[in-house]
């Protein structure tokens, strides 16, 4: 006799309780829009340049309507693709990029509303895929999908549509804005390298760097250098910098995995061994110690909202940041004082000043008009000197005048 384990069709209902954010449910869909076009890079580069564009992802939510619309002008989907990418845990064929164990559009999908249809045509093809997935029915055991495909469309024509309707979640107030910040943070990597346009609600994102906040030495230069080490056989690569102006929001590590930030402003990271305590206190390393960590290499959480650390990974990463940001560390904690501060300099102000002397005096500069003269012997040094008492101790003052 055997035993095996059987999923249900009902185990999809089980998706809408998963503990996504809205913006890193949103972003599953982005993911794989973005990974779709890197998949297909070459080809698609080539035809974006025909029509001066780029990669274009576009997210809308009518409230009123109770309606949620991705869109994408990736390179779509054949049939056998839309077969795939419905199959539930089935991973993709590259699960070294954004898109990791072929659950994201399902689970994602399923958590924000329950009847979702996909329009998808790829490139090359003359179909148009057209399929509706209702998940209360689905969870009642009618697995056959609503399907219907559209023939003769142009060849050139190459497109993806998700729209989201019976909605679970609905998004309002202070969410809707903190899902355009979040989604602008998650894709700076993207926007930085002008591969993709990513609109929501019609609005374009940016993401703005911080370059211009950081402190700067008094030749001009950033505190700000770059780190790379290994944790076993993963690379750990990214930088540190000092805010001028400090600010809790914007302290912390973003944490980058494939190019997509799955933690990072304004929920930054703050590994205990540079920011104290849990997720760290409110000292001025709080506020003013910021930076990037790509962490390629490690697993991400199902949810991509977080690094899956194994074993002592986090511990071994945390022991590299003190090791290689320490020093930024302790220049963060000095405590910088306005220009109207009559009690001096501060010790952050100082030490940039010792840093600057340092810089001129090791220069070539300030090393060719050093001129070196041996010192004398101690017997000559005492003959001398001997002579100069000898001369003061026979000295005889003029007499005072009556």
């Amino acid at each position: 006799m055997s035993l095996e384990m059987k999923i249900g069709l009902d185990a999809i209902n089980s998706y809408k309780r998963l503990a996504y954010t809205p913006w890193h449910a949103l972003a599953e869909f982005v993911d794989n829009s973005t990974q779709s076009y890197f998949d297909n890079k070459e080809t698609l580069d080539v035809v974006f340049a025909k029509g001066g564009e780029i990669l274009e992802v576009s997210i809308s939510y009518e409230k009123d309507a109770g309606q949620l619309r991705i869109s994408d002008n990736s390179i779509g989907m054949s049939l056998a693709d839309l077969e795939r990418a419905l199959h539930v845990a089935l991973p993709p064929k590259n699960t070294n990029g954004r898109s990791k164990y072929g659950m994201g559009l399902k689970t994602a999908a399923c958590w924000l509303g329950n009847v979702w249809t996909i329009k998808t045509k790829k490139l090359g093809d003359t179909v148009e895929h057209n399929v509706t997935i209702n998940v209360e029915k689905i969870a009642a055991g009618e697995g056959a999908l609503e399907y219907s495909a559209i023939e003769g469309r142009s060849l050139d024509k190459h497109y993806t549509l998700i729209e989201i309707n019976d909605m679970n979640r609905n998004f309002h107030g202070r969410t809707l804005g903190k899902i355009r910040d979040f989604l602008s943070s998650m894709y700076r990597e993207d926007f930085r390298a002008k591969q993709l346009i990513l609109l929501w609600n019609g609005t374009t994102l940016v993401w703005k760097d911080l370059d211009d906040r950081l402190l700067h030495a008094v030749d001009g230069t950033v505190y700000k250098k770059s780190f790379l080490f290994h944790v076993g056989d993963q690379q750990v690569k990214g930088w540190v910098g000092i805010l001028d102006k400090g600010g809790r929001a914007d302290a912390g590590f973003s944490v980058i995995h494939c190019g997509r930030v799955v933690r990072g402003w304004p929920d930054n990271w703050r590994p205990s061994s540079l920011y104290g305590q849990l997720q760290g206190s409110n000292d001025l390393v709080n506020q003013r110690l910021v930076g990037e960590i790509h962490l390629d290499g490690f697993e991400v959480s199902h949810t991509k909202d977080d690094i899956l650390w194994l074993g002592d990974e986090e511990e071994q990463v945390e022991k590299k940041l003190l090791e290689y940001c320490g020093d930024y560390r302790q220049t963060a904690l000095d405590r910088r004082k306005g220009d109207d501060d009559e009690r001096g300099p501060s010790e952050t102000e100082t030490n940039v000043a010792i840093d600057e002397l340092k810089k001129e005096l090791m220069s070539p500069e300030m090393v060719d008009v050093i001129e070196l003269e041996a010192v004398p012997a101690p017997d000559i040094v005492d003959s001398q000197a001997q002579t100069i008492a000898d001369s003061i101790a026979t000295f005889a003052p003029p007499s005072s005048p009556r």
